[in-house]
């Protein structure tokens, strides 16, 4: 390399810190985002995840509490990833149902309320709540 190695180095700092985060962590949506969206009181016409989950340990709202969801999610569905897992829980919430709760009860439609990357975003999110 002849000259002044900045320019590639500055080339480089600025790809790694656009790809940072979500490509480094293996992630495939934003969790600070998705914290944002269930934190919300709605989502266009949707409930927001906040107005029936809580992510307290134990503390029922209408559906399950949400502590821990990435451990339970890594070991609710055999051969299930916990990503996958989440994904089906937000976008077929009647495809299973965790034990003392009621089929029909969450909002079914947040395949349509919710753009891809917000429900990435939420499954990163998710995936925090150890």
């Amino acid at each position: 390399m002849t000259g002044k190695p900045w320019p590639h180095i500055l080339i480089v700092c600025l790809f790694l810190t656009a790809c940072s985060g979500r490509a480094q962590a293996g992630m495939i949506g934003d969790p600070q985002m998705g914290k944002a969206l269930f934190d919300q009181t709605t989502i266009r016409e949707a409930p927001a995840c906040s107005t029936c989950h809580s992510v307290t340990p134990d503390q029922v709202i209408v559906g399950p509490s949400l502590a821990g969801i990435a451990v339970r999610a890594d070991e609710r569905l055999p051969g299930v990833s916990p990503e996958d897992y989440l994904r089906q829980s937000i976008t077929n919430p009647n495809e299973y149902i965790v034990d003392g709760f009621s089929p029909g009860v969450m909002y079914p439609d947040f395949r349509k309320a919710l753009t891809e990357d917000e429900i990435n975003n939420l499954i990163a999110y998710l995936l925090t709540l150890q």
